[in-house]
């Protein structure tokens, strides 16, 4: 016998011995092992992990009230309003305040640009154009300046030099003058943003009273006593720069507190305390308005813009009147 058939004889009874043993030792024997490898996979398919859960957060009264200035100083305001209303909700105190404030100027700036038409012809440059009057008109300010420049800014859509001219036509506006008129006219069809609009309006002393009878027979306010608490510069986190001009509103307001004082209905000369005292406090509410923005929490600078809004509210209320 050859070598290569007695490998394969000797293969075949080691093949025969294993089956041999399989069988024997194997429960069920070589039929039940041949079953079970030749059966088809009956169990589950392994099903996939489920993704994981994402959780997206609700925005808070504090995103609302960034989406809102920053759509403001985009001369978006139609949009600040939005945002600003919804954050004038929120729970935290400085929010609500900031925002209240905000959608105040907010909604007379939306109202002053609102369906302005298209200047003819139209400029090439816009923004370079609207800077050429701009710097015209502070040479020679006044209501019908800035108005005029207001109203031309927006129809040919220099929206970046909307929110300082708004503010410059409403800090001019003078009873019955352009900005009043136009204010006025869009109350009347400002549907849902009437009430709003209307707020803002009475806080800046545009609304006259409804009743003129009851407006002369209204009696006049005490005559103020000039005795004040000096004035120190607010405290919080302020950039040395910030810091400097809060010294500035401090003298400011200062200043424009004593001329208040001084304009009440016994003074002849209290229309001339009056335009003194407007121009001093507008000075420092600009000044405490970019201080806020670089700390909101500051409860003594959001005293001195509270003081400072009163005072400048009173003396538009009593300019209205025309007293």
């Amino acid at each position: 016998m050859k070598t290569p058939t007695k490998i394969l004889l000797l293969a075949l009874v080691t093949i025969a011995v294993v089956l041999a043993m399989v069988h024997a030792f194997f429960p069920g024997g070589l039929p039940r092992l041949i079953d079970r490898f030749s059966a088809p996979n009956t169990a589950p398919a392994a099903q996939p992990a489920p993704a994981p859960t994402v959780t997206v957060p609700s925005p808070t009264g504090a995103t609302e009230l960034r989406q809102a200035e920053t759509a403001y100083d985009a001369g978006d305001f139609g949009r600040a309003v939005d945002f600003y209303a919804v954050a004038r909700a929120d729970a935290d105190p400085d929010v609500r305040s900031r925002a209240t404030r905000g959608l105040q100027k907010a909604i007379l700036a939306w109202a002053l640009t609102l369906d302005v038409p298209l200047p003819t012809p139209l400029p090439d440059d816009p923004d370079a154009d609207v800077a050429l009057r701009q710097a015209k008109a502070d040479k020679s300010p006044s209501e019908k300046a800035w108005y005029d420049l207001t109203i031309y800014a927006a129809g040919c859509g220099s929206a970046r030099k909307l929110p300082f001219l708004t503010r410059q036509a409403i800090d001019w506006a003078q009873p019955g003058g352009p900005v009043e008129k136009r204010l006025t006219s869009v109350l009347a069809t400002s549907g849902s943003r009437a009430g709003m609009l209307r707020a803002a309006m009475q806080a800046q002393g545009f609304l006259g009273p409804v009743d003129p009878v009851a407006a002369a027979e209204k009696p006049h306010p005490a005559a103020r006593s000039p005795a004040r608490t000096k004035l120190v510069p607010p405290s919080g986190s302020f950039t040395p720069a910030t810091k400097s001009k809060l010294s500035d509103a401090v003298e400011f307001e200062t200043e424009g507190a004593r001329e208040y004082d001084l304009s009440g209905p016994d003074n002849a000369d209290r229309k001339l305390h009056r335009k003194a005292s407007l121009r001093l406090l507008i000075q420092a509410r600009d000044i405490y308005e970019i201080a806020l923005e670089e700390d909101p929490n500051s409860v003594a600078l959001d005293r001195r813009m509270h003081d400072v809004m009163e005072m400048i509210s009173h003396l538009r209320k009593e300019m209205n009147l025309g007293d």
